[in-house]
């Protein structure tokens, strides 16, 4: 198996933000405004594309999300991060070409309410995801969607365990088990899915002040990973244009931008609610 190897470097921004960088080109994978270095006091870090935390101990690489363990060969690309001499001069190329046009949208727009911030160990990111959504409509559009009693993080987690499974779940899952969620609520709507990653699709879907969920399914160690697009960024690089989602991880944060071009391969399928 070809191993592309990356070096990257990662930056503090914005207070509390961060961007992580391939240095080589210059682009910008991952980056938040709100959300801390995920690599702060990591030893022998490595990031592995979008949201692809991981550290190096002995012969392993370990997820620094879920702890699970894995080999080389399970990795299609490695960014091995360096340290640089002179971060105060390369922070400022980084800023002059990178980040001072990323700080400057040409669009950005995100869902009128904030996701919640739920999660709960176990692998469960597909009940998690559809519990968010569900979330959000009670709160933003009706509140048919979500009875009183099952407003709390676990009572509707578990809920949507017995709609679209416990442990691993995918698209059939999901669309499924939120359809019959929705018809036994005696709620006029119901949930579609798009087979390939479409960007479009996303922003029609922020700019009606609705959540989409995207599957991470061709990510080379997330397997079947569930996160929620709550928005979306175009930005200018040089002449060109760069198309970002930004999105709660699954792992109880929002507001990570994860770019397209630098993440296509892992975006795949995209569920979301007709209206």
């Amino acid at each position: 198996m070809y191993l592309q190897r990356i070096v990257w470097t990662i930056f503090n921004i914005s207070g509390d933000g961060y961007i992580i960088v391939n240095i080589k080109d210059l682009s910008v994978p991952e980056y938040s405004l709100d959300n801390s270095n995920p690599f702060l006091g990591v030893e022998n870090p490595i990031y592995n594309g979008g949201l692809g935390y991981y550290y190096k101990t002995d012969d392993k690489i370990i997820s620094l999300m879920t702890g699970r363990e894995y080999s080389i060969d399970d990795f299609n690309e490695v960014y091995s991060m360096k340290e640089i001499e002179n971060k105060e001069e390369f922070l400022r190329e980084i800023q002059a070409r990178t980040k001072k046009r990323l700080l400057r949208n040409v669009v950005r727009k995100s869902l009128r309410g904030s996701l919640e911030r739920w999660y709960i160990d176990g692998g469960n990111c597909g009940s998690i995801a559809c519990a968010i959504v569900m979330k959000y409509y009670r709160d933003y559009v009706s509140e048919m969607y979500v009875r009183d009693d099952k407003l709390n993080q676990n009572s509707l987690i578990r809920l949507m365990q017995d709609y679209v499974g416990v442990g691993s779940t995918n698209t059939t899952h999901l669309v499924s088990g939120l359809n019959t969620y929705l018809q036994r609520m005696g709620i006029n709507n119901y949930a579609r899915y798009s087979d390939t990653f479409d960007f479009d699709l996303i922003k029609n879907k922020i700019d009606s002040n609705r959540p989409v969920i995207v599957d991470t399914d061709n990510h080379p160690t997330y397997e079947e990973h569930w996160i929620i697009a709550h928005g979306y960024s175009i930005n200018t690089i040089g002449n060109e244009l760069q198309f970002f989602i930004i999105v709660n991880n699954g792992w109880g944060e929002n507001n990570i931008y994860l770019e397209y071009e630098a993440n296509r391969r892992y975006l795949d399928d995209l569920v979301y609610l007709n209206k």
